[in-house]
């Protein structure tokens, strides 16, 4: 059942090389970087991150972008920094064919993520107007983000999140960074997932699960989450123990800082507890 999420995302990575194996070689643009992002959900869908690098003046590339002629000019791009941990064959291969340095900071999800990764490409493209940027959208977010720490240090979260398009991690990052007990199943174990691990670790002491297991409801009986992200195939092993689901391939272009407070200031809500624990009572007074 969780081949699907497991093998998307690798398989985009492994088509976008295809598709780079078409491009030729074009003039550099002096100092220009290249956004390379996930899965095809992400192409046309970067804005969150891109805005910052128009008001700053910093010239881009995106990829993948919605057409194959404007994804070419990636190899435009000086350098590269990748927003997930999907694309490491893509950036591999772009590195080889096009001489474009590529760097892996962090996923910019989540206020800190997205801050954090905003002003390491800010110190390495000399910009000072990124960090100017920065400072204001972090005085601009983070008074939501002290209320939505507050409502999660009130109401305990243990989330279990496993093996959709990459956004476990990214999903995983931004709830950890409320105040979440995070268990992450990775869909992936590239260079690029390794060194988001570490950050993650160090930082939020999320668990990562990589070992293999039979059923996801063994693995539920034994982290005993409060809510679970997981794909439509495995909501049979979810539901029937009354536990709050959310369908990962619902949860995707997590970028920047508007995704995260809208995420955390909606999550209680779409947990929709009320039911789970209407449930809960009726099948202990009646389920014998």
């Amino acid at each position: 059942g969780f081949n699907y999420p497991r093998s998307m995302p690798l398989g985009s990575d492994a088509a976008w090389v295809a598709l780079i194996e078409s491009f030729t070689p074009q003039e550099k643009v002096p100092g220009a970087i290249g956004i390379i992002g996930r899965t095809g959900q992400d192409a046309g869908n970067l804005a969150a991150i891109e805005m910052y690098f128009k008001k700053a003046g910093i010239p881009f590339f995106s990829f993948p972008t919605p057409h194959i002629d404007t994804m070419a000019q990636i190899v435009r791009a000086e350098r590269l920094y990748p927003i997930h941990i999907t694309p490491w064959l893509t950036c591999k291969r772009l590195n080889e064919a096009f001489s474009c340095e590529v760097q892996y900071l962090e996923i910019p999800a989540g206020i800190e993520g997205t801050s954090r990764f905003l002003r390491s490409v800010a110190d390495r493209e000399k910009c000072q107007k990124l960090h100017d940027l920065v400072d204001q959208e972090e005085c601009r977010v983070l008074p939501t983000l002290e209320n939505i720490k507050r409502q999660f240090a009130r109401e305990k979260v243990r989330m279990l999140l496993v093996t959709g398009p990459a956004n476990e991690v990214s999903i995983g990052k931004i709830l950890a960074e409320f105040g979440a007990e995070v268990f992450i199943v990775p869909c992936m174990k590239n260079k690029f997932y390794q060194q988001e691990k570490k950050i993650l670790q160090e930082r939020y002491a999320i668990k990562f699960i990589e070992e293999d297991f039979d059923l996801l409801g063994d693995l539920i009986d034994e982290i005993r989450p409060t809510a679970v992200s997981v794909e439509f195939q495995a909501q049979p092993e979810t539901i029937s123990r009354f536990l709050p689901t959310f369908i990962n391939m619902l949860y995707l272009v997590e970028y920047g800082y508007d995704y995260a407070l809208d995420l955390g200031t909606n999550f209680f809500k779409n947990m929709h507890k009320p039911v789970y624990e209407t449930w809960n009572q009726l099948v202990k007074k009646y389920g014998g």
